[in-house]
């Protein structure tokens, strides 16, 4: 019986899985992060960002880090960063607004493989752009 219930937990998460990168009682709105549920899918924002990065589109950067969700926001701020490293030009209030955003501890929904939850956007922020820092 219990093996049963197991299986079936386990469907269910993985159907809803394959239909959805995050579970809607858990989180509304965008999750900031990647690699996100039982599958490993990155969020469609993620997958956005990384097209606006890999194309330099400043302006598509700069619509998300203007945007009222926060998530949005850090999605923008972690783009325009990326592309400061790589010497891409910005002017001096997009630099500040987007370095503003380390230091926020205003919580947001974050994802990280099967792992879901609220975290300071600054500290998620800071986590995500270690992966991209020379060392």
């Amino acid at each position: 019986m219990g093996s049963i219930l197991l299986i079936a937990f386990l469907f269910g998460g993985w159907a809803l899985q394959a239909q959805d990168y995050s579970f809607p009682a858990i989180a509304k709105g965008p999750a900031y992060g990647k690699n996100c549920g039982f599958l490993g899918v990155d969020p469609p924002e993620r997958n956005q960002l990384e097209t606006l990065i890999r194309y330099r589109n400043k302006a598509g950067l700069l619509a998300m880090l203007n945007d009222s969700s926060l998530v949005l926001q850090a999605y923008g701020a972690e783009g325009v960063l990326r592309l400061q490293q790589l010497r891409v030009p910005f002017d001096r209030a997009t630099i500040s607004r987007a370095t503003q955003l380390l230091k926020s501890t205003a919580p947001i929904q974050t994802c990280s493989g099967c792992i879901y939850g609220t975290m300071p956007l600054g500290f998620s922020l800071s986590a995500e752009l270690e992966r991209y820092t020379e060392h």
